[in-house]
């Protein structure tokens, strides 16, 4: 089995999904929710299912129509991002006030959301083309995050102050970390 764990004034306490062979948390917002996957056995083939874990309960999250939820970041608003997969694609999402969209880069093939900020723009990683590229992703306009010489990035996550961190690398170089000020 795979705990999950959550550490509090020096305390860690396991975060399990009830019956789940495997709980991986992955974000947590300055209220204490936290969301994450779990697998509910220990096979190759076992879908990964998101959860939300609000004052001591879980909620399972998941896209409607996908074989696999991932939420990878959660804003104090509640607001969740990450990647969700139909049968043949990965896409990233926002769920926000009850409500899932897809946030897909006009021209992308594949796609994950790994933060949101208190503002709700989310930052999206997108396959297009033979490369990786960054978006801010805010009120329905992606704007791209760009390092000069990059052909490479890495998403990381997004501030209140809308500051983005990452990864980047250059044609024939190993990957760097950034923090881009707006």
């Amino acid at each position: 089995m795979v705990h999950g764990f959550i550490l509090y004034r020096g305390h860690y306490a396991l975060l399990d999904y009830p019956g789940a062979w495997a709980t991986t948390p992955w974000a947590i917002n300055d209220q204490g929710d936290v969301v994450g996957y779990y697998q509910m056995r220990d096979e190759f083939d076992s879908p990964f299912v998101g959860f939300l874990w609000h004052d001591g309960k879980f909620t399972t999250v998941n896209v409607p129509g996908s074989v696999e939820t991932i939420p990878l970041g959660i804003n104090d608003r509640g607001d969740i991002v990450g990647s969700w997969y139909d049968p043949n694609t990965p896409h990233s999402f926002l769920f926000s006030k009850g409500v899932y969209t897809t946030l897909d880069p006009p021209g992308s093939y594949s796609a994950i959301a790994t933060g949101v900020n208190a503002s709700g723009q989310a930052l999206v990683e997108a396959s297009i083309g033979d490369t990786n590229k960054l978006f801010v992703y805010s009120k329905g306009v992606y704007s791209p995050v760009s390092v000069p010489g990059a052909d490479l990035y890495i998403s990381g996550s997004i501030n209140a102050r809308g500051q983005v961190t990452g990864g980047y690398a250059f044609p024939t170089t190993s990957p760097f970390a950034f923090i881009l000020t707006p």
